[in-house]
């Protein structure tokens, strides 16, 4: 019994290893997105102080660039809301396939103790 239980406390923990891999991507995902929010939400504002050192007004703004870099700004930043929205769901997701692994690795940790706390009061 003991040593199908250590087998088992090995797939276990690789199971757990495994969720855990899983859920730290989704993380390293989100902090890409959320980054590359940040990175638009930048430039725009880099945009706002050149336009207010240039007195207000450049030939960007007069030929009607700025107007369509922005709505392209707007737009890159609503779908990486959407796909931040859908990485958040997952994260969720996998938050609970992780903490059942974790729950599965456990019980087995403890049936091991207990099997380890017999053989010695044997």
């Amino acid at each position: 019994m003991d040593k199908r239980l250590k087998k088992l406390r090995l797939i276990t923990e690789l199971a757990l290893n495994s969720e855990k891999s899983k859920l730290k991507e989704l993380a390293m995902v989100q902090d890409e997105k959320t980054a590359q929010i940040k990175a638009l939400d930048d430039s725009a504002a880099q945009r706002a102080a050149a336009l207010g050192q240039a007195g207000g007004a450049d030939v960007a703004l007069l030929a009607g660039a700025d107007a369509k870099w922005a709505r392209w700004r707007q737009q890159q930043k609503a779908a990486l809301n959407i796909q931040l929205a859908g990485l958040r769901a997952k994260q969720e997701e996998q938050r609970q396939i992780t903490k059942r692994a974790f729950g599965k690795n456990q019980v087995v940790e403890r049936l091991l103790e207990e099997t380890a706390a017999q053989n010695r009061g044997k």
